[in-house]
């Protein structure tokens, strides 16, 4: 009849809107499946590269921080140290690195113009320099060797002049006692040794 042959096309395509169906469904399962696995992929990547960072290097940061005051709120806002304390006659301050980033330093002050730079290096080493002041009231900036004597070559702006050199000599041989006091002030708050004053 009529009706039956109008009818059969559209049977014989009721197997394949079914075959559609479940290729779509099963189509969203998997995209469904693989941003799960990207997301927890991504997640655990995270967590171990953030594990590495901590144990690593930024661990050396939460010691130092143990053992020193919060910055209050309203004053972080103007020193931007996250970690202040006062111990004699310095002061200390400790920048902490942001995630994932080796950003962070301590500083260390005391009142005859000395000023220390630490930081903490992944594995647990330091690298620190000093700025020192002269009684013209200019700072110097100079890395120290373990022997006291200036490490011109390793210092940021190596290009001094022979009389400049002779100044920042001068200047450490007169505030060398002064030096070592802060040395022992960092050792006492943190236990870090930076070995200076130990032959070569």
């Amino acid at each position: 009849s009529e009706a039956g042959m109008s009818a059969k096309p559209y049977d014989d395509l009721k197997p394949l809107k079914g075959i559609q169906k479940r290729w779509k469904k099963s189509k969203q399962t998997y995209m469904k499946r693989g941003i799960c696995i990207t997301l927890v992929s991504l997640l655990l990547a995270l967590i171990v590269l953030t594990g590495i960072w901590y144990f690593s290097y930024a661990r050396y940061y939460f010691e130092m921080a143990g053992v020193m005051e919060r910055t209050p709120d309203e004053d972080a806002f103007f020193s931007s140290s996250d970690y202040t304390v006062e111990s004699g006659e310095y002061r200390f301050e400790l920048w902490m690195p942001i995630v994932m980033s080796n950003s962070g330093f301590a500083r260390v002050m005391d009142n005859e113009g000395i000023i220390m730079f630490l930081y903490p290096q992944t594995g647990g080493s330091y690298n620190f320099w000093l700025y020192i002041t002269d009684e013209r009231g200019q700072a110097w900036s100079v890395y120290l060797k373990k022997d006291m004597s200036p490490d011109f070559e390793g210092h940021p702006f190596p290009n001094r002049s022979e009389l400049e050199k002779e100044h920042i000599q001068e200047l450490i041989s007169q505030k060398k006692s002064s030096i070592f006091k802060m040395l022992s002030a960092v050792h006492d708050l943190w236990g870090i040794e930076l070995g200076i004053g130990l032959p070569e």
